[in-house]
């Protein structure tokens, strides 16, 4: 099997047997059996999602700093990536209906005893999952929050955040990520 990589100012284009497999920039998968290989050892996509490459998503990182008690909002200091383009500075809004995943974590310290940290991912302002860590130390610490969560949004209004919950004041955060990807579109 003989792989190349024919590119040009405006395209690219990637060969496996001297057959085209892949053009850059195109998102649904060859349809002919001659387009997707008839051998053993031949390229085959697995990347795809309801016939296309997933082509939203995103990785960002929390804001540093002093934050009050109840649910604060997190603020992205900057991206890993954005793909899609569709994050703010606190609200993921995609223009893809679809089913999506989401990872929050978040990393704050305690400067005082007594009370629960949480993190948690909302959807329209509403909580749809939460991971609360109550503080017991006499002294304070540092806390790792996570959570997860799969939700459906519509691709014209529904957006999600997330937050962090405090129960008393004297926290910051340290550190915080959030990720999200497309897994199926609607």
């Amino acid at each position: 099997m003989t792989t190349a990589i024919k590119s040009n100012a405006t395209s690219g284009e990637i060969l496996v047997n001297g057959v085209s497999k892949l053009t850059i920039g195109e998102t649904t998968p060859p349809t002919t059996a001659a387009a997707q290989g008839a051998g053993a050892n031949e390229l085959v996509r697995k990347d795809y999602v309801d016939g296309k490459v997933p082509v939203v998503a995103f990785s960002a990182n929390a804001t540093t700093g002093a934050i009050p008690s109840g649910d604060s909002i997190i603020t992205w200091a900057s991206e890993d990536f954005d793909v899609g383009g569709y994050l703010g500075a606190q609200k993921f809004t995609p223009l893809v209906a679809g089913y999506y995943a989401f990872s929050l974590e978040v990393v704050s310290n305690l400067n005082s005893a007594g009370g629960a940290v949480g993190a948690r991912i909302k959807k329209n302002g509403a909580l749809i999952s939460q991971t609360i860590v109550p503080q017991t130390s006499p002294i304070g610490g540092t806390f790792v929050q996570t959570n997860q969560a799969a939700v459906f949004l519509n691709g014209t209004t529904d957006y999600v955040e997330g937050v962090i919950f405090l129960s008393v004041v004297g926290f910051s955060i340290t550190a915080g990520k959030m990720t999200g990807i497309l897994v199926s579109k609607a």
